[in-house]
């Protein structure tokens, strides 16, 4: 498996990448089998921390995939990027496509701030304030 999508008691799922290179060879794999396994959530927050190269054919599979998750209504957020790997979303000007965060409750944080509605953590302060 080249993800690890965590459960949460929380409308969204957070995956974490496994592997530390995306690019041609693998990433539509990559991309086609985490569409697949996740389902039924608002919002993936994806955990890119491990990955430590990515390219550009790499960037067309992630768009291709946040397209497919619009259409199934799921917001996709990356966050705990490599400086190379967001000087690549810089480059090519598509940080303007994807929400990129420093860590996994910034996400959580910026999704909860669009959707206040959707935040069934229980206590009414949401996950991220449960993760620090």
């Amino acid at each position: 498996m080249k993800f690890i999508v965590s459960a949460h008691p929380h409308p969204l799922q957070v995956a974490e990448a496994l592997v530390h290179c995306l690019d041609d060879e693998n990433a539509k794999d990559f991309c086609d089998q985490l569409h697949e396994a996740v389902k039924n959530v608002p919002c993936l927050v994806l955990d890119m921390s491990k990955v430590f190269f990515i390219d550009v054919a790499a960037l067309t599979h992630l768009l291709d995939l946040r397209s497919r998750f619009q259409v199934r209504g799921i917001e996709l957020e990356l966050c705990r990027l490599h400086d190379n790997v967001v000087g690549l979303f810089e480059i090519t000007q598509l940080g303007k496509s994807f929400r990129l965060h420093t860590t996994v409750a910034e996400a959580i944080q910026s999704f909860e701030a669009r959707h206040p509605a959707l935040d069934r953590s229980g206590a009414g302060k949401g996950l991220a304030s449960a993760l620090g």
